[in-house]
């Protein structure tokens, strides 16, 4: 497991980057609170557009991240999330879906997979994962958002099974990095829950215990990580930026910490 990480500012904009992808020379990245125009409470890089202000700050917000990155505004696509595990190809005639409000959004979809260098795939998160993936092979990329149901509906094997679909991706050559999200000792959920993830797992390391016997800690990095080696992937392979976006105030939105209408969303992005 690589666990190193960057945090990078440009112009102020502030995003947390994998020394794994980065020493494959992978643009990725997943964004901060700092750089952009929201205000209190959600300030300042909100990128979530059904957030409490106007769409043109939001917009700015993009803007800004991707002059400070050198990504191409015209070029991002959005994941249309509803915390399932579908994953859909896209390609340069998908571009500005999810972004641009004269476009259609895309399908249902929490995952996007691409072969394509003019693409660049944009996910949500406010506690969520971003799972980044990187065929290094067929040079394809993949990237999805990743709530609970995603993880034990293993979208991360999801996007694998895409790229083979599509690329002919195979296990062994994918890179995979899971993003900040909320940790294991901040993340409760019920007692229930924490079974079904041991049915599906077949391992209960991911479970924390709690004071309260109806409810568990669980550590959504740990499934996502065996999600990702009982799909075929190299432990050298999966990546880890592990900062706790609960924990992290001055970093990260928390939708946990803050609660609806409080916080804003945070951005994971990947172009070849």
């Amino acid at each position: 497991m690589n666990g190193d990480y960057t945090l990078r500012m440009r112009n102020g904009v502030g995003i947390v980057t994998s020394a794994m992808l980065d020493n494959l020379g992978v643009c990725h990245g997943f964004t901060t609170r700092y750089g952009g125009l929201s205000a209190p409470p959600i300030d300042t890089l909100n990128l979530g557009f059904n957030r409490p202000e106007p769409r043109e700050i939001i917009t700015e917000n993009y803007k800004r991240l991707c002059a400070a990155y050198g990504l191409d505004f015209s070029k991002l696509v959005l994941v249309s999330y509803v915390h399932g595990n579908n994953v859909i190809e896209v390609t340069e005639k998908d571009c500005g879906r999810g972004i641009d409000e004269k476009l259609p959004p895309l399908p249902d979809c929490d995952g996007i997979v691409t072969n394509s260098p003019d693409v660049v795939l944009f996910t949500l998160h406010a506690d969520c994962s971003a799972f980044f993936v990187y065929d290094i092979k067929n040079k394809a990329v993949g990237l999805s958002h990743a709530g609970w149901r995603g993880t034990i509906g293993r979208i991360g094997a999801k996007l694998i099974e895409k790229m083979h679909e599509c690329y002919g991706t195979e296990p062994s050559d994918v890179y995979a990095v899971i993003s900040p999200c909320i940790c294991g000792h901040c993340y409760e959920v019920d007692k229930s829950i924490g079974e079904q993830f041991i049915t599906e797992f077949g391992d209960s390391s991911m479970i924390l215990p709690h004071d309260d016997e109806s409810k568990v800690h669980l550590d959504i990095r740990r499934a996502a990580e065996l999600a990702f080696l009982q799909a075929g992937v190299p432990m050298s392979h999966i990546g880890h930026i592990p900062c706790c976006t609960y924990e992290r105030e001055e970093l990260f939105y928390s939708y946990r910490r803050d609660g609806r209408g409080r916080t804003g969303a945070m951005g994971g992005f990947i172009r070849l």
